[in-house]
């Protein structure tokens, strides 16, 4: 026994030992104010090592120089880049509308992008230069078509393809296929913003764009949710369905896919990334235990769905994860309230 209570002692000294340090803080921000303040979930490197954060803030006034970045408004994005030790705030971008995101291009140039208001939502997009000046700005969908951008990607030509809502059609959406429900409006515009075409995907169900993902081609694939059985949205298995559909490099539909079971499948929260092969990795998550879905787990909940499939509209494997319990079905019924009501 004592050889053994020495050996054990031997191991909890050499554990302890083998511990890495905690790092030490190197600088500490505070922003906020008088009303919410947030720092958004995502930080972008620069080329210069930098980095830039978002805050979202509705304060009059606070600590940080909160106030002075930009005037008050119900809802503001600021945008702070830091040098390469974060010692530094080299510039700050405030957007007084909307809600705003920022994706780093080439030349360390950058495109701010998101949902701005004029006389309705619009898709709104900033280029900027790499200190944040400006090259040009463009609004599309305002003439009432309540449009929502939800993401971009750039293109090889050295354009974007923007994704998101439409809930009616004006001069750049001319589709719209449900009586005040949503379709997926996909945008594609040239260097220097101007629209080079524009396609409006649904049914008269509720349709909703969520990821956007490159395609062999120049094309792309968009990846939602969809309640629709018609139109571009056929094949409907029962309740949502989660979708995808290959659009080539002018737009047009190759093919889509409505997946899922005889209940509800897909949501808000959905996401894609490329499978490396030229297809389409969808992450997601599934009521279902029949149709596409495979080996589900908490049978009358939610499982996390993860789904690949080709360049050629072939699923090539698809899986359910999770564990059932209250805690899980909780935390993916809450995601799913949010999106269905």
């Amino acid at each position: 026994m004592k050889t053994l209570l020495t050996l054990l002692i031997s191991f909890f000294s050499f554990a302890a030992t083998a511990q890495i340090p905690e790092p030490a803080m190197l600088w500490l921000r505070e922003y906020g104010g008088n009303g919410d303040d947030q720092v958004e979930p995502f930080v972008t490197k620069t080329q210069d090592k930098g980095f830039i954060s978002c805050i979202n803030s509705n304060s009059a006034y606070g600590t940080g120089n909160i106030d002075s970045f930009c005037s008050m408004s119900d809802s503001r994005n600021i945008f702070i880049k830091y040098n390469s030790d974060a010692g530094v705030v080299e510039w700050t971008k405030c957007f007084t509308d909307g809600h705003i995101y920022m994706y780093p291009i080439d030349s360390g140039n950058f495109i701010f992008g998101g949902q701005g208001y004029g006389a309705a939502w619009e898709f709104f997009i900033e280029k900027t230069d790499s200190v944040g000046d400006n090259f040009w700005r463009k609004t599309y969908g305002g003439e009432a078509a309540s449009a929502l951008l939800r993401g971009m990607m750039p293109t090889n030509d050295g354009g974007y393809i923007m994704f998101g809502i439409v809930y009616y059609t004006d001069t750049d959406f001319t589709t719209h296929y449900g009586m005040y429900g949503a379709d997926m409006g996909v945008l594609k515009v040239d260097s220097n913003g101007n629209k080079v075409w524009s396609k409006v995907i649904g049914g008269t169900g509720d349709d909703e764009a969520a990821a956007i993902v490159p395609a062999p081609g120049a094309g792309c694939y968009i990846v939602g949710y969809t309640t629709s059985g018609n139109y571009d949205c056929t094949g409907n298995h029962g309740g949502s369905d989660a979708y995808v559909a290959r659009l080539d490099s002018n737009g047009n539909i190759l093919w889509h896919n409505d997946l899922g079971g005889s209940n509800n499948d897909g949501g808000g929260g959905t996401n894609a990334y490329p499978d490396g092969n030229g297809g389409v990795i969808i992450a997601t998550i599934s009521g279902s235990d029949d149709g596409d879905v495979s080996h589900q787990i908490d049978t009358g909940g939610f499982d996390i769905w993860a789904i690949d499939v080709d360049s050629n509209n072939h699923i090539l494997w698809n899986n359910c994860y999770g564990g059932g319990g209250m805690k899980f079905q909780m935390l993916f019924a809450k995601q799913w309230m949010a999106v269905y009501g």
